[in-house]
């Protein structure tokens, strides 16, 4: 987990309104071990950012990305540009593989640097190479 970082350092480098793009990383993806989220540069349709006073808007489309190792029921997102949750919050996502598609839920959690991503049953993440899908959007209050 980071360290939080200053509100007021944060809003001077990006303007409110502003939607930001964020840089592809790969460490951005993860998956509650053993299973790894494989996400290439290409698969990142949209993953941006707008910070409106204290509420961070995320969205995020993934297409193609991979499931690989042992099945998990968790996928984390990293939260971009060192922001922490204040508060927890959740929204639906939607989620596609050659199991189906299905709507899941993201959530976020006070401190916790990340979003984590659930299918809506909490069962594991199907295992399927290069046909995982997901994308959505969530609001949350930043520390």
């Amino acid at each position: 987990m980071r360290a939080p970082a200053s509100l007021e350092t944060m809003s001077a480098s990006v303007p409110d309104g502003i939607w930001i793009d964020v840089p592809y990383d790969p460490a951005s993806f993860g998956a509650k071990a053993p299973m790894q989220w494989r996400v290439g540069e290409k698969s990142v349709v949209t993953y941006a950012y707008v910070v409106e006073h204290r509420t961070m808007t995320l969205t995020f489309k993934i297409e193609h990305s991979t499931l690989a190792g042992t099945p998990s029921n968790e996928l984390f997102l990293r939260i971009p540009g060192g922001y922490l949750p204040n508060a927890g919050s959740a929204n639906p996502i939607w989620i596609c593989s050659r199991s189906g598609k299905e709507c899941g839920y993201a959530t976020v959690h006070r401190g916790l640097d990340v979003v984590v991503l659930y299918r809506a049953t909490e069962e594991w993440f199907p295992i399927e190479p290069g046909e995982f899908f997901v994308f959505g959007q969530l609001m949350f209050e930043m520390q």
